[in-house]
């Protein structure tokens, strides 16, 4: 019972209060003491519904926590699989040839 309650704590309806980058990143970050030791049963309950979503920051907050909490090898395959996925669904913008052209301009470099 005990080893359910950090993966039950986290609530999935706040995700839709999240509205930009900042807040999904931090707000995924602060969870790292809740996933750490159950690290498979918060990737099948929490993140794969939010990579599931149409909602641009559920999708961020399911790729942050993959990234967050499962960069290791068993789990390699499984994060690719989910990125494939995800490109047909998920639009990229081109990169901002404009931003470039302002930079320059003011002889400013801008590291992305």
């Amino acid at each position: 019972m005990c080893s359910e309650r950090p993966v039950n704590s986290f609530r999935t309806n706040l995700i839709s209060l999240l509205d930009n980058w900042c807040t999904v990143n931090t707000f995924i970050a602060s969870l790292r003491k809740t996933v750490k030791h159950h690290e498979p049963d918060f990737l099948g309950q929490k993140v794969e519904p939010l990579l599931k979503s149409k909602n641009e920051f559920a999708i961020r907050a399911g790729l942050v926590c993959l990234l967050d909490f499962y960069v290791q090898f068993d789990y390699l395959f499984l994060i690719f699989d989910r990125l494939e996925s995800l490109k047909d669904r998920v639009s990229i913008p081109p990169p901002n040839k404009n931003l470039n052209a302002s930079a320059d301009k003011s002889n400013k470099h801008i590291m992305l």
